[in-house]
């Protein structure tokens, strides 16, 4: 029950008071269709894959409106309402000096055409204007997305098409989004593309394709790495200790702690997420060790003649205190990511800590009984060629023999080490993003495919959002942030777009359509037929009568509006800001100067407006790690520290422990920086767990000692 809430989506990470998540949130409340899922069809034969494209989206929009909000192809209709509307667009001084070439023009024909001027000493200066350029100037207001063949959203060449099925509901709504990638798939039946073209393929991707992948691929390394861990240490436990019974007894104590650590996580902590989920194997691998203890000496006494009661007995009192100190030590390194702020943190913390103190008490209250009702025979036999333990022994021989040459070898290591420390930039922090995401994916599945759909579209298709109370505050914000992106050329590489609805309302209409007006007047027809062609056409396609009705919001396409309608009706609200494509290789402090410059600017504005999108919770990830990581590592030290001075109450010992733990954890620090091994927020926990892991190993050995 508890792996069916499992909750992938990165956002489950975090603690549910940061910025991030809350303005997730608040937007999401607002805000209709956000996220959506993706088509990426494809072709060697550009018009049958559009005729494919046109059917299926005809077929995509009779989705319950509960799966889907909008379908989005093309933008002919919209290119054609800005393109009929073109001259509004045009800034006032621009239709003035449209006016006034005009009117020179006029003057110059009539100069021109003057039998007296051939008298003239001076010659007569044609008047220019470059409305072609003008024009171009102007076309980018009559797409939301750039330049699309025939209006289609496809590549240059059309053999990439796109289709976008806007979603009524969360990305993260796992249930609703696999039912809506279900009926899309249905409706892909129907509309069979082969029929259109044998060539034609169609691949899904989109925030929730990317989601339901990412699942996918967690659940079936959970699945992989679970079963592996089991038969690892079934098969490993048996060939080390040659005892059918005793292995199985030791398995069976653990699957039941393991059961129980996570039976009563499911009403401690609910669900899982990508940080929590593998919990089961690492209970699995880490809560055997005190088993393992107790079963060796169960074994070592049994092989001395001991009956399975007494032998139990002589386990149980020899082994007891370093373990449950081990298990202290471990279950307190997990806990200290209950420290920090990040939830994936926390429930790890929770569970490991219960895990490992479950695990120790299955280990001396269901492993010796287990023990006892099945090992029924008095002598403990082993095979003969298991008589002797050959690795053991040549181990004891090595250190008995090399131990000078051990501790040599330990201190030069342990130098080379701490240069290693000292030379390296601490700089281990994971930038780039995409590594973090499933391999599959991002070769061949939605992390492919999606990087096909940003480079169609030239920008990223998960901008930054900024949903203030009024369309003035958004008005306000887009002013103060193309402000910073114009005088601080920092910015001006984070930031390549701003949009709001204003973008596709002209100003100064009044004035400029009183320009046309004259423009019109004073625009013969006799002057219009002695016009180039072309330029006559252009000329006409300016002073169209839409020109000269002024343009509101109201009147603005219906995908245009629904970019900036709000689930209360509300439009103008949004300010969208654009990061370059290469967003997604940023380092973490540029990835927080972005957000912290988005902040600033909705703040100065109206303070706590809400800030959303995947670059808020990836900045504000960063800097929660940045900040606990620390404390969770001093915290799970010193836990360790008071356990092992308390086990031992020798300072000679307390220091060998101590030295071997910290030798250790060096070498492992020395090493992930040596080979640049990436810390991000999903492996960050092997650091403070590893103290408490680590010391286990020499707890229990000199304990034994």
């Amino acid at each position: 029950l508890l792996y069916m809430k499992l909750k992938p989506d990165v956002q489950e990470l975090l603690p549910t008071n940061a910025r991030s998540v809350i303005d997730l949130h608040r937007v999401m409340g607002r805000l209709m269709g956000i996220d959506s899922l993706n088509l990426v069809i494809q072709s060697e034969h550009p018009s049958k894959s559009k005729a494919y494209v046109d059917a299926l989206a005809k077929e995509l929009k009779t989705l319950p409106s509960h799966q889907m909000s909008s379908v989005e192809y093309r933008i002919t209709d919209e290119l054609q309402f800005f393109k009929k509307r073109q001259a509004l667009f045009v800034s006032l001084k621009e239709t003035a000096l449209i006016r006034d070439y005009i009117r020179d023009r006029i003057t110059y024909e009539k100069e021109l055409y003057n039998p007296l001027n051939i008298f003239r000493s001076n010659e007569l200066i044609e008047p220019q204007f470059d409305f072609e350029g003008l024009l171009k100037k102007y076309v980018g207001k009559a797409s939301l997305f750039g330049k699309f063949p025939d209006g289609y959203f496809a590549s240059s060449d059309g053999k990439t098409r796109i289709v976008m099925i806007y979603l009524a509901h969360q990305a993260s709504d796992i249930p609703q989004s696999m039912a809506t990638r279900k009926a899309v798939l249905e409706i892909m039946k129907r509309v069979d593309p082969h029929k259109y073209s044998p060539d034609i393929q169609v691949h899904f991707s989109g925030p929730a394709q990317d989601i339901l992948e990412e699942q996918a691929s967690l659940i079936s390394d959970l699945e992989l790495s679970t079963v592996l861990v089991m038969i690892l240490c079934g098969l490993s436990m048996y060939f080390y200790y040659v005892h059918f019974s005793g292995t199985m007894a030791l398995l069976v104590s653990l699957l039941i702690g393991t059961a129980w650590t996570f039976g009563i996580s499911y009403f401690t902590v609910g669900y899982l997420n990508a940080n929590s989920a593998f919990l089961g194997s690492i209970v699995i691998g880490n809560g055997i060790n005190f088993g393992i203890i107790y079963l060796a000496r169960y074994i070592e006494e049994r092989k001395k003649g001991r009956r399975p009661l007494r032998a139990n007995l002589i386990a149980s009192e020899t082994t007891a205190t370093s373990t449950i100190a081990a298990a202290l030590a471990a279950g307190l390194s997990y806990g200290s990511l209950m420290l920090t702020d990040f939830r994936g943190f926390k429930q790890f913390g929770v569970i490991g800590l219960m895990g490992m103190m479950l695990c120790w008490i299955s280990a001396f209250v269901v492993l010796p009984p287990l023990l006892v009702a099945w090992d029924k025979r008095k002598v403990f036999a082993v095979p003969a060629w298991a008589e002797r333990s050959y690795f053991a022994e040549l181990c004891a021989w090595i250190v008995e023999k090399g131990h000078r040459w051990i501790w040599a070898g330990t201190l030069v290591l342990t130098a080379v080490s701490i240069l290693i420390l000292a030379t390296s930039k601490l700089d281990i922090l994971e930038n780039d993003l995409s590594r973090l995401r499933d391999k599959t994916s991002l070769e061949s599945g939605s992390g492919h495919y999606g990087k096909m759909v940003d480079s169609i579209f030239e920008r990223v298709m998960a901008p930054a959002v900024l949903l203030p109370s009024t369309g003035a505050q958004a008005k306000k914000i887009a002013e103060v942030l193309r402000d910073r992106v114009a005088h601080d050329p920092s910015v001006r590489e984070l930031i390549v777009g701003i949009r709001t609805i204003d973008d596709f309302i002209p100003e100064d209409q009044t004035a400029k359509i009183q320009n046309l007006a004259d423009i019109q007047k004073i625009l013969s027809p006799k002057l219009l037929k002695r016009m180039p062609d072309a330029d006559r056409n252009m000329a006409l396609g300016f002073l169209t009568p839409e020109a000269f009705r002024p343009l509101t919001v109201n009147h603005l396409p219906e995908m245009v509006k629904s970019k900036f309608r709000e689930r209360s009706g509300a439009i103008g609200n949004l300010v969208v800001v654009d990061p370059p494509i290469e967003c997604m290789h940023w380092s973490g402090e540029k990835l927080i100067k972005f957000v912290a410059t988005l902040r600033e600017a909705a703040d100065s504005v109206a303070p706590g407006t809400p800030v959303a999108g995947p670059f808020p919770i990836t900045a504000d990830m960063y800097q929660v790690i940045a900040r606990d990581g620390p404390k969770a590592t001093l915290f799970a030290f010193a836990a360790v520290l008071i356990l092992v001075t308390l086990l031992f109450r020798n300072v000679r010992l307390i220091v060998l422990c101590l030295f071997s733990l910290m030798a250790g954890v060096m070498w492992l620090t020395a090493a992930v920086l040596f080979f640049d091994i990436k810390i991000n927020f999903l492996n960050f926990i092997a650091f403070p767990i590893t103290f408490g892991i680590g010391v286990d190993y020499g707890a229990n050995i000199f304990q034994r000692y």
